[in-house]
């Protein structure tokens, strides 16, 4: 299964075009990885004053439980980093609302960013949060080179990027949905992208008020987007998915 997230050649792709965004980051020190409980999670012997912390790689999600390339994400992880150090580099919120740490991590021997290496072999998605968007740009094109070559989890139809059409109303968790926006428009409370005419039969995007600053700071008016082709990504519940950070919407080309 290793070979099939094609993770021969990994050690190889030290992803040198990232240190120098890398190394902008701020330092949390070394750790010892002494686990591996899911493709985006670390177990680490010392973080600071604290004992056998659980570290969440910021800025990616891995399929979990009995989900499709769960078992295979987590080999992937545990063969690039168990027993390895690992340096931790913060971008954003030092840990999530779970309390546990956020961080982007390289390796110390070989400096391999594990999740450029994990994007790289299909093993994890994307997935950036308002409170961790460092590296955004980077690790969208290496997904969608990934993508485009059907690795990993691409090869599966359950992670397939969707059309608003084919979302369906029971959808929930991480979901890619890329469309052309046909309506959009706010309330009091959020800003809306329609898909169709008929919201109520394909997959539209909601965007809280208070984020639609840090959109327009990013170049981008969620409001001016009628026409447009893009590409979306987030917590799906039902047809209405969530975007509440400039990163988690793609502006494409057509």
């Amino acid at each position: 299964m290793l070979a099939g997230l094609g993770l021969a050649g990994t050690a190889l792709l030290g992803g040198c075009g990232a240190d120098a965004a890398l190394d902008g980051l701020s330092s949390g020190g070394l750790a010892r990885v002494t686990s591996v409980p899911t493709g985006d999670a670390l177990g680490l012997d010392k973080l600071g004053d604290e004992d056998a912390p659980l570290l969440r790689l910021a800025g990616v999600e891995a399929p979990r439980g009995d989900a499709p390339f769960a078992s295979a994400a987590r080999d992937a992880l545990a063969a690039l980093a168990l027993g390895r150090r690992v340096s931790l580099l913060f971008g954003g919120a030092h840990a999530d609302a779970f309390g546990r740490t956020v961080a982007h991590a390289r390796l110390e021997e070989g400096r391999l960013w594990l999740q450029g290496a994990l994007i790289d072999a299909g093993a994890v998605r994307v997935r950036t949060t308002a409170e961790n968007r460092a590296l955004a740009a980077p690790m969208l094109a290496r997904e969608a080179t990934a993508r485009s070559a059907r690795k990993g989890l691409w090869a599966d139809d359950a992670y397939r990027v969707r059309l608003p059409e084919e979302l369906f109303p029971d959808a929930e968790g991480l979901q890619i949905v890329e469309g052309r926006v046909r309506r959009a428009g706010e309330t009091g409370r959020l800003a809306y992208l329609d898909f169709a005419n008929d919201w109520r039969g394909a997959a539209s995007v909601e965007i809280p008020s208070k984020a639609l600053k840090d959109f327009r700071s990013a170049g981008v008016d969620p409001l001016r987007l009628e026409g447009h082709l893009i590409r979306v990504r987030g917590e799906a519940r039902g047809l209405r998915i969530t975007l509440d950070h400039p990163e988690a919407l793609e502006l494409l080309r057509g």
